[in-house]
């Protein structure tokens, strides 16, 4: 019969614990629960869950605390005594429908004898006005007890395995970090300082070879610029980047050191890193919506686009940390912004239509559509940098002009009214009002009068493929770009 043990540590966790608790209750076998120095409720309120759950073994034991989080919680796993070990946190919830995937993954898949780990996603943030995610870790939760893994680092602590263990990826089965209790931004702070190189100067490059011999330079570089120690920031993440090793996290370290260089207003310098970003990993959309959202800052419209479009032709990898939004609702705003400096009027409705598909906010779109409206009224919002400039005829855009002021005002007067929350099919007045033009056969109308023929409402030109990547590089220096 295959059992199954939750793991935890905690400490002062009264306002969640007994959520976290009763998500567990409906797969677990055994509950081991380590206290780190609670001062609060948390033993009573874990003490009576016990009392109300008689058929799940409930451990509580205790740990002092010496700032290494890997400490306890291989000292939590090493209490279990189920055939698999998993590990939430006190602040973590589960929704019915991954409590129901987990009860079919014990039943089928762990009763797998040569199976020794599975991994899940862990998401952390989530986009006020989408809802939607974003940002999702694929973080290893389920462990076969009797392979006896361990946990590594102070902190932001993982268990490492082999290229050969036998893993199993299940990305549909989402944890959903949700803190309650607000805390210290610096808590990890001294831990991770202690943990990096003193001197990065002093490591050879040579001998960095997997992800734990950078990773807490990596860490030390995002404090670093969530302090704004920018330098300082660009240093470590230079570090952890300028190496031969290859490994899944330096693509991110790529993203990062350019997001860093965009505050230091070194933009050529950032566009080099998330080019890099792009030819360490091409399948991946978090890097193109970079790298066009640079060639914009540069002015480079006509540039940026080709970019955003190869993100949409990217699928969310199973395998890594990643950002959702950068796969749909990012790409075709921006584009909405692109397409409207470069006069693309058609594109720009379509894309739109799309963002609202995604579920883009009213004064999203309304700030999306900023660029169109002001290059209908006054030709160009800068000196756009273009492989090809073209002369427009203004009579041929009055029914455009009329179409896309009629989206603009609606999209302002629904959010005076505070419907901020608009969506494409969202009924009301005042929504239906604004979103009449984009019905398809307006649209279509108003396609032929842009280009002079009849037009098929459909996406603009064909998908950027991401393995030309290298291809398009070459063709941004031909035509001038960087």
């Amino acid at each position: 019969m295959t059992t199954l043990t939750l793991a935890m540590i905690v400490r002062d966790e009264e306002m969640t614990m007994d959520r976290v608790l009763t998500c567990a209750s409906g797969f677990c076998d055994e509950i081991v629960v380590v206290d780190t120095g609670s001062t609060d409720q948390t033993i009573p309120i874990i003490q009576a869950f016990a009392q109300r759950h008689p058929n799940i073994r409930v451990k509580i034991d205790h740990f002092e605390w010496i700032n290494d989080f890997s400490a306890a919680r291989n000292y939590a796993f090493s209490l279990s005594t189920s055939v698999w070990t998993m590990w939430l946190d006190a602040d973590d919830i589960l929704h019915a429908d991954a409590i129901e995937k987990i009860k079919a993954l014990k039943a089928e898949a762990l009763g797998n004898p040569d199976l020794e780990a599975v991994f899940c996603g862990y998401t952390r943030r989530f986009d006020p006005a989408s809802g939607k995610p974003t940002k999702i870790q694929n973080r290893g939760r389920f462990y076969r007890t009797d392979r006896q893994y361990k946990w590594s680092g102070p902190v932001h602590e993982y268990v490492e395995l082999t290229p050969t263990t036998n893993k199993l990826l299940r990305g549909d089965i989402q944890v959903i970090h949700d803190p309650l209790k607000p805390k210290s931004e610096n808590r990890y702070l001294e831990i991770i300082r202690a943990a990096c190189p003193a001197d990065l100067d002093a490591v050879d490059p040579k001998t960095i070879k997997t992800y734990a011999d950078v990773r807490y330079a990596f860490y030390m570089g995002q404090e670093s610029q969530r302090l704004g120690q920018l330098e300082e920031a660009l240093r470590y993440f230079t570090f952890c980047v300028n190496n031969d090793a290859q490994f899944s996290h330096k693509y991110n370290m790529l993203r990062d050191a350019a997001e860093v260089l965009i505050r230091l207003n070194r933009p050529d310098e950032a566009l080099t890193m998330a080019v890099r970003a792009i030819e360490f990993d091409s399948s991946r959309a978090e890097a193109y919506t970079l790298a066009g959202r640079l060639c914009m800052i540069k002015r480079q419209p006509y540039h940026a686009i080709p970019f955003y479009r190869a993100a949409l032709a990217c699928r969310i990898p199973a395998h890594a940390d990643v950002f959702p939004l950068e796969y749909d609702l990012v790409p075709y705003r921006s584009l909405t912004k692109a397409y409207g400096h470069t006069r693309q009027y058609g594109a720009c409705l379509w894309s739109v239509v799309q963002s609202l598909r995604y579920k883009a906010s009213l004064p999203q779109v309304w700030l999306d559509l900023k660029p169109a409206l002001y290059t209908l009224r006054h030709g160009s919002t800068h000196q756009v940098h273009s492989p090809k400039q073209t002369s427009l005829k203004p009579s041929r855009f009055a029914f455009a002009d009329r179409l896309l002021h009629g989206v603009w005002h609606g999209v302002r007067q629904s959010v005076r009214q505070g419907v901020v929350k608009g969506f494409m099919w969202l009924p009301g007045t005042s929504s239906r009002q604004w979103l009449q033009p984009l019905q398809r056969l307006q649209l279509n109308e108003w396609l032929a009068a842009v280009h002079g023929q009849p037009h098929r409402f459909a996406p603009p030109g064909p998908m950027y493929d991401p393995e030309k990547a290298g291809q398009h590089r070459a063709d941004l220096k031909t035509n001038g770009g960087s």
